[in-house]
């Protein structure tokens, strides 16, 4: 399962105001705790992710003879 998919659970469609802006806004958007939560929830899941790929990748290419030592 990829991170992508992990995250369509989080996903809120009224959230998407958030990066909607006109030319007279002259302010960044603020930032909650939730959604400095979700981009944490993001990350992890990248890292997971990552590091999953890594681990496939290594089982993939590693050679026969590293495996008997």
């Amino acid at each position: 399962m990829r991170a992508v998919d992990l995250l369509l659970e989080f996903y809120e469609p009224a959230d998407d105001k958030l990066n909607i802006s006109d030319l007279s806004d002259t302010r960044r958007p603020r930032l909650t705790l939730k959604h400095l939560n979700k981009l944490r929830k993001l990350r992890d899941l990248e890292r997971e992710e990552r590091k999953q790929h890594l681990k496939t990748v290594q089982d993939i290419y590693n050679s026969p003879d590293e495996e008997s030592q």
